[in-house]
């Protein structure tokens, strides 16, 4: 039973006279859990609002993956601005944040790891872009 509700008994049965007892404390109300993303290459760490493909914060749009994402703390709240921080590599699934050092995309994202491993497998354009990176 809550604090509040418990003072609300009390009151009823003329057992406490003083309301401004009835105050939760602070300890009893409900903390929400901060989740965090953390890339696995790099130092990245961030608490996040969401993951997945259709973020509460954009109506109109759903993501091409899953993905790691908070609300723009560079623009107004609730404008509908989001900055994606990463997601999870198609081939290892470890978490990667979408920095260059960390990440590429190419119709999924890649650690650069498993980019590496299979630059064979991407076209020549990309490949000579990813061996710049490398």
């Amino acid at each position: 039973m809550l604090f509040h509700e418990r003072c609300r008994k009390l009151l009823k049965q003329k057992r406490l006279h003083y309301p401004k007892k009835c105050i939760p404390k602070e300890e009893e109300k409900p903390k929400e859990e901060v989740k965090y993303f953390q890339c696995s290459f790099c130092v990245f760490k961030q608490p996040y609002e969401y993951f997945g493909r259709n973020p509460p914060q954009i109506k109109n749009y759903i993501l091409l993956e899953d993905a790691y994402v908070i609300e723009n703390p560079f623009f107004p709240p609730k404008k509908g601005k989001v900055i994606i921080l990463g997601t999870h590599c198609i081939k290892c699934r470890k978490s990667v944040c979408k920095d260059v050092n960390c990440s590429v995309y190419f119709d999924g994202t890649y650690c650069i790891q498993c980019a590496k491993n299979n630059l064979q497998n991407f076209p020549p354009s990309v490949q000579e872009k990813l061996n710049r990176i490398i």
